[in-house]
């Protein structure tokens, strides 16, 4: 894979960021140096992209779940209006109830709650254009991590905004 080599280069193509990716997905030990060098590559705009929408949104998908392992909450935030901000211009669904799930956890972390329901909702929305499977899947995610069983919510949400 020529770790050492991509790793020092300025730029890199989709390909190689998404092998980084892996490697900081798998490897606890190279976490931290993949993480700052994709953070690097995004803010500054070095990602020679080929327009593949899948590596771009699975990388930002890793930064944006390893920024939150390592309790970095403003920039999970950050990120994630970046990666929401791409898949909308994309046109691209993939990952994005996982972006506004993550910035909902950053959020909460911060102790922001209003900002915490309104993502909790964004992301449970997105959801329900999901298959039945990968949108079960992701609700059991949001009541395992939070206690919010999405249905009840979105039902209670719902009721809320049309009370006003």
């Amino acid at each position: 894979m020529h770790y050492k080599e991509i790793i020092n280069r300025d730029s890199l193509c989709d390909f190689e960021i998404y092998l980084l990716g892996l490697v900081m997905e798998y490897s606890q030990a190279d976490r931290e140096v993949i993480l700052n060098k994709l953070i690097y590559l995004f803010q500054n705009n070095k990602v020679l992209t080929g327009g593949n929408r899948l590596y771009n949104s699975q990388v930002y998908f890793w930064v944006i779940k390893n920024l939150g392992r390592e309790n970095k909450y403003r920039e999970v935030i950050e990120f994630a209006d970046g990666a929401i901000k791409y898949s909308k211009n994309e046109f691209s669904f993939y990952s994005l109830n996982f972006f506004h799930y993550y910035k909902a956890l950053a959020h909460y972390r911060l102790g922001e709650l209003d900002e915490y329901i309104d993502e909790i909702y964004n992301a449970i929305i997105i959801c329900l254009y999901q298959s039945s499977e990968k949108r079960n899947k992701f609700f059991t995610t949001v009541l395992k991590d939070t206690g919010i069983n999405a249905n009840e919510f979105i039902l209670s949400k719902l009721a809320s905004m049309s009370e006003k």
